[in-house]
């Protein structure tokens, strides 16, 4: 930072966005706090003290605790105990990051959108034998 002070959350939070440091962790962090934000909002939704959704998914009501908190990770197991819990479901999905800046990934959007071909497929995967890939 460049004077040590800011004047607003607003102006450390643009301060802190110039550095590239700052978005990596803020990226790398983030799924973990919209995760927890989703439990604490479908448990209330439904109504659920933390003692309660602890009973039904069969933990310590410290695991729901810690969880919400942010104490600690959670692991993948535990995480669909707990959704179950929450009449809800776990969805992952790996999504790509791409950067303006990407040479090759500028390249490979300027190939998809001149090939008909490619760019279907981009939109919508399909899995195909190793016979009909090679026809494609």
């Amino acid at each position: 930072m460049a004077n040590n002070r800011v004047s607003t959350f607003e102006d450390l939070t643009s301060e802190l966005e110039r550095s590239p440091e700052f978005r990596k962790e803020f990226r790398r962090q983030k799924p973990f706090y919209d995760l927890i934000l989703e439990i604490i909002r479908r448990r209330k939704e439904l109504n659920l003290t933390q003692e309660e959704l602890a009973t039904r998914a069969g933990m310590p009501q410290s695991s729901i605790s810690r969880m919400e908190s942010g104490e600690h990770n959670v692991r993948l197991g535990t995480l669909i105990e707990v959704a179950e819990a929450l009449e809800a479901r776990v969805e992952i999905r790996l999504v790509p990051i791409h950067y303006v800046e990407d040479e090759e990934y500028t390249k490979l959007c300027d190939m998809s959108a001149t090939n008909a071909l490619v760019h279907r497929h981009i939109l919508r995967p399909t899995i195909v034998s190793r016979g009909e890939l090679a026809k494609v």
